[in-house]
């Protein structure tokens, strides 16, 4: 099989080279393999180039999206067509910067650097995510024979099988479907290309998840575009020193699509990804006792879920054995449901940590974060030790504690007029299961620094150490938002 994958991905790599990248001045496109869905609702120019267009479901919302991807050096002018009017549109996250030129049912704008952006002339109902990258360096060789070569066009895969040493490439151009099992050490997923689910319905792929890596050392997945998963999109399973670079999810197929697992793994970076799920963004789980799950950062990078929690830690870790070290920084937050009301298991939340079965949980930080809350969500942050509620993964006790957690400089922004506070609650659940140490500093909910005795703020039993921290002179620390 992999003599095949070599085979084909190597003659494919070379008609690509001929005509599958499109590179003129500063733009290079990947035109998209027939016969592939793509999506009617846009059109685009990259310095008047146009770039293919594909499409995307969800199975809430309206139902569907779409998403293009090329890229650029220097700068690019990206124009737009739509059969939506633009009128109310916006480019988010507001972070970037991106202010657009619009004429009715037509925009523009000019990017000097690669963004990945969703623009929304609808809000979150029929957007169009736009990824654009830096001009690529030094892909691999085809005929390597540790490396299995995908090469522009429609490729059934089904399980891709990858060990010590292996490098899996997507070449731009390329719709790969099927699923990654990963284990070794030294294992890489890199490319411009598109790991495609949605041929398997839900829970019924190929593979348990749509990107396993277990029991691995040392692995990197980035760039590659991942649309569709069946359930789970990227799982790392007792791994330590990985690296997920550049990955964009393209999910909300289906339910139960968390866009990354980190369970038992150490030393683990997830930076510059756009994930759209369904289910949580980032999960933090121990589902067995290999490793602890321990030294994560997640940077710089945009988030977006239309059902459940962006980041969900704890759950599901009731042999993990500890979980410590977690960070997050430079985060935008385009959408999430944040319904009240809900109960335990079902809350929606920007955070929702909830240690379960005596897992210790300790040292998390999150700073630079932004949320954009024109949904009107009502939750923000949920702090507290808790018995597994669902089915099949009742526990029996509490997680032991929650132990030194910072948010700073953290903004709630929307539309006061939606009536969604921004909850914040934390609590222990008995007197031998606790939390400890929990601060926040200049966590703003639309303008106004939260303290203590704000609006919606609730500090429950066995919860100690618990401080708001304002600027000084901050005159609306407890107004009502």
């Amino acid at each position: 099989m992999l003599k095949t994958f070599l085979r084909a991905g190597f003659r494919a790599a070379l008609l690509g080279l001929c005509l599958c990248s499109t590179a003129v001045a500063a733009v290079t496109r990947y035109p998209a393999p027939a016969p592939i869905r793509l999506s009617s609702d846009y059109t685009i120019l990259a310095d008047g180039l146009p770039i293919d267009v594909y499409a995307a479901t969800t199975h809430l919302r309206d139902g569907k999206y779409s998403y293009a991807y090329f890229d650029f050096s220097d700068s690019v002018t990206v124009s737009i067509k739509s059969k939506f009017p633009f009128t109310n549109c916006r480019v988010l996250p507001l972070s970037a910067g991106v202010v657009p030129r619009i004429t009715g049912n037509s925009l523009e704008f000019t990017l000097d650097k690669p963004q990945d952006l969703s623009i929304e002339p609808n809000g979150p109902n029929s957007p169009l995510l736009l990824f654009t990258n830096s001009p690529e360096t030094n892909p691999p060789n085809p005929g390597d024979p540790n490396v299995i070569y995908f090469g522009p066009g429609i490729h059934q895969a089904g399980v891709i099988n990858l060990a010590s040493h292996q490098t899996l490439y997507l070449a731009g151009g390329s719709v790969v479907k099927g699923a990654i099992k990963a284990r070794g050490t030294d294992i890489t997923v890199a490319g411009r290309g598109i790991l495609l689910g949605d041929d398997w319905p839900w829970l019924k792929g190929p593979a348990g998840a749509m990107a396993n890596f277990e029991d691995s050392h040392n692995v990197t997945m980035r760039d590659v575009i991942l649309q569709g998963s069946w359930g789970w999109t990227i799982v790392l399973q007792g791994c330590r020193s990985a690296t997920i670079d550049h990955v964009r999810i393209v999910g909300s197929r289906v339910e139960n699509d968390d866009g990354i697992d980190v369970a038992n793994s150490v030393d683990v970076q997830i930076r510059r990804c756009f994930i759209r799920t369904d289910d949580d963004c980032i999960a933090v789980k121990g589902l067995d006792r290999s490793l602890p799950s321990e030294r994560l950062l997640v940077e710089d990078s945009t988030l977006w879920t239309d059902r459940a929690n962006i980041f969900r830690i704890g759950f599901e870790s009731q042999v993990a054995g500890s979980m410590r070290s977690i960070q997050g920084r430079n985060l935008d937050v385009l959408h999430y449901p944040g319904r009240d009301g809900r109960g335990d298991y079902w809350s929606t939340w920007v955070w929702y940590i909830q240690p379960c079965d005596e897992l210790p949980m300790e040292d998390i930080e999150f700073e630079n974060i932004r949320i954009d809350n024109r949904d009107g969500a009502h939750n923000l942050i949920k702090i507290q030790p808790m018995i597994r509620t669902e089915s099949n993964w009742n526990g029996i006790r509490p997680g032991k504690y929650v132990k030194n957690v910072l948010f700073k400089n953290v903004s709630l922004t929307g539309s006061t007029a939606a009536k969604a506070p921004g909850v914040i609650y934390v609590s222990g659940a008995d007197p031998k299961h606790v939390v400890d140490g929990i601060h926040f500093e200049n966590v703003t909910r639309y303008g106004r620094c939260v303290q203590e005795h704000a609006p919606s703020v609730k500090i429950g039993k066995h919860a100690t150490d618990i401080q708001f921290l304002c600027p000084a002179g901050d005159a609306n620390t407890t107004a009502k938002p």
